[in-house]
């Protein structure tokens, strides 16, 4: 469904909505109660799109931003009703809560994190964010079950909270090197 399609959704629903007022609302005693829950009806049916539309609030991500290692293959849902959880980098890392009952975006850092889970940082993209002077923290997780998750052992997260890149390592300089300059804007 395209923005213009929600718009559309989120007018008709507003003037249903509309349709569904009139004086008996505000009536005392129990003639009044059974107009108001009857409106209430009415309106749970019209669903509330307008104000639960998580696919477009946790659910956006930059497809063709030049600041992401986007891949070739990327399948990234685009169902503005409706969030389903990705790591494909530009989207929203998806939120787990840790064996420590912290959400991890409580321990995330407040630039660039990169996310280890189960295995060590990698060297080379720790050493290429220095030379940069890009602020990173790293975030090492013992938590296997992430990986059914996330599909990744690497995640290079941004402060907006989205997938700047992800992998299964990435040890050569070089490779680095491209990876920090990418996220930071230094290649198109």
């Amino acid at each position: 469904m395209s923005n213009r399609e929600v718009s559309k959704r989120h007018s008709e629903t507003r003037r249903d909505i509309a349709s569904v007022y009139h004086d008996g609302l505000t009536a005392l005693g129990p003639d009044g109660d059974m107009a108001r829950a009857e409106a209430g009806h009415r309106i749970a049916s019209f669903g509330n799109a307008e104000n639960e539309s998580y696919g477009i609030e946790y659910g956006y991500a930059y497809r063709e931003s030049p600041v992401i290692c986007a891949e070739q293959a990327a399948d990234i849902p685009n169902n503005p009703l409706r969030y389903i959880p990705t790591t494909f980098p530009g989207a929203r890392m998806p939120s787990v809560v840790l064996k420590d009952h912290t959400p991890i975006y409580d321990r995330l850092g407040l630039w660039f994190t990169l996310v280890c889970i189960g295995m060590p940082p990698s060297i080379a993209l720790v050493e290429a964010a220095a030379r940069r002077g890009a602020p990173l923290d790293v975030l090492r997780l013992d938590e296997p079950d992430f990986i059914a998750i996330y599909g990744r052992r690497l995640m290079l997260v941004r402060p907006d909270q989205h997938i700047a890149w992800r992998g299964t390592a990435c040890d050569d300089r070089h490779e680095a090197e491209l990876i920090i300059a990418r996220v930071l804007g230094f290649l198109n």
